[in-house]
């Protein structure tokens, strides 16, 4: 029988290792709900900063990583052969998780084949439970009552859900928001839900899902040139998980001469003389009808693609805390680990964004451990992973930052297929004067250099 990594032990570990710096959040949250009596007067109280909050961390994720009781190298085999879709959502206190998870299965042509890793950071005090409220100079940090709603509770006791749940095909991971550790982290974690699915789905847990979106990624995966080694992902259109109203599925027309991917970029200040890069759409014509068109990015927000990616381009645990950088780190690590990037021939998943009346992750983080600095402070240490990453030239050498920030770097960084220069190449990226230009092989539609086999769209 194959052993299952011990996610609930090893995030316990790592909540217990970073507690002593979140006192007053612990306490505060004790007295909302009465329970002051219940703290521990062991509760010790460690010197808060960003550099001793990293550090902690990144020495617990270290230790776990080798402490074999834990599992978390168990390994599920080669993706089965088959229909199955493994859908991983990160849902950080995300009140549309639920309608998130019922669109999913309510909108599969063969829902018996869909698998849902759900990783839940919720608050779950009943009376200290804070939230965002408005945007840019009107945004304000509010107390909201109840504990937050669990993503999968009310699905799997429903007539819906129910089967689905007690077949095994909703998994949860469910934390609470001081272990809310920001998107790298959490689909980490998420990766190691999976159970061997053939095909591997990353969404937001915001996302309404179009009639048939099952059979018709399936179809778009088996279409691009370099299938299996493919990942089709954009920016998707806007929409709400709590629409029910009917979404019809796809047909021949949308997918005859155009679409939009991410082929363009823009180098973003990231604290001090840090950079990081924030994708763009581009109109990307289709060579031919049905047959996606290759991108440069991958959006963080939905991507689909082979089960394999799971061992090949496995996630990072080593980048907490931080937002900006995911989808380019992202898409270096699939691209040079062998996976194409292609633009979807047709939405399938609608996004809602903005989303001003919910919490922010970095708001929380800021709250957790009592600094409105903290997010911040550790965003400008961790994200010198990324610059590494992409041989940017503020972080190129390890003598440029903290050592711990490149802990374990063979085994998270650049894929071992193509190169991190070739990768640059093909994005037509220029890192050391931060400049990012649409390559002109995106705009007119054809094959990028270095692509793993463009003489096969001829043949589609």
């Amino acid at each position: 029988m194959q052993v299952e990594p011990d996610l609930e032990r090893f995030t316990s570990m790592l909540g217990d290792a970073l507690k002593p710096y979140q006192q007053k959040y612990w306490k505060d949250l004790a007295k909302a709900d009465g329970k002051e009596a219940e703290m521990s007067s062991n509760f010790l109280q460690a010197r808060v900063s960003p550099e001793n909050v990293w550090h902690t961390f990144q020495k617990t994720v270290d230790k776990a990583l080798s402490d074999k009781s834990l599992n978390l190298d168990a390994t599920f085999g080669a993706p089965r052969n088959d229909s199955s879709i493994f859908i991983s959502i990160a849902s950080y206190r995300d009140p549309s998780c639920r309608a998130s998870l019922r669109s999913a299965f309510a909108n599969a042509d063969n829902p018996e084949s869909v698998n849902v890793g759900v990783v839940q950071q919720n608050c779950e005090s009943e009376h200290g439970c804070m939230t965002g409220t408005g945007w840019a100079n009107t945004r304000r940090w509010v107390q909201r009552p109840g504990a937050d709603k669990d993503c999968a509770k009310e699905f799997c006791e429903s007539d819906a859900g129910r089967a689905h749940c007690e077949a095994g095909r909703v998994r949860i991971l469910r934390l609470n928001e001081a272990q809310a550790y920001g998107p790298f982290f959490a689909r980490y974690l998420n990766a190691k839900l999976w159970r061997g699915e053939n095909y591997f789905m990353q969404l937001d847990a915001h996302s309404k899902f179009r009639t048939g979106w099952d059979s018709t990624m399936i179809d778009m995966m088996k279409r691009t040139p370099s299938y299996p080694d493919s990942v089709i992902s954009t920016y998707p259109s806007s929409g709400t998980a709590e629409d029910t109203s009917t979404w019809p599925r796809v047909t021949a027309a949308e997918q005859a001469d155009q679409t939009t991917g991410l082929c363009e970029a823009t180098f973003e200040p990231a604290g001090g003389d840090r950079y990081t890069l924030r994708m763009g759409r581009s109109d990307i014509p289709m060579k031919k009808s049905g047959v996606p068109p290759y991108a440069a990015f991958v959006a963080a927000g939905f991507f689909f693609t082979h089960g394999s990616y799971v061992e090949r381009a496995s996630p990072d645990p080593f980048l907490p805390y931080i937002f900006m950088g995911e989808e380019v780190a992202l898409s270096e690590k699939l691209w040079t680990s062998g996976f194409d990037i292609y633009a979807p021939t047709a939405n399938v998943i609608g996004h809602e964004y903005v989303r001003s009346e919910n919490a922010k992750f970095w708001e929380s983080v800021n709250m957790v451990y009592d600094d409105g600095r903290m997010h911040n402070g550790l965003s400008n240490i961790i994200i010198e992973r990324v610059q590494n990453l992409l041989g940017m030239p503020e972080a190129r050498t390890a003598q440029q930052v903290d050592p711990t920030v490149l802990v374990d770097m063979k085994d998270y960084g650049v894929g071992q297929v193509r190169s991190q220069q070739e990768f640059l190449e093909m994005a037509n990226i220029n890192v050391d004067a931060h400049r990012q230009s649409t390559p002109d092989w995106c705009r007119q539609g054809t094959a990028p250099p270095h692509a793993m086999h463009p003489h096969r769209a001829h043949e589609l």
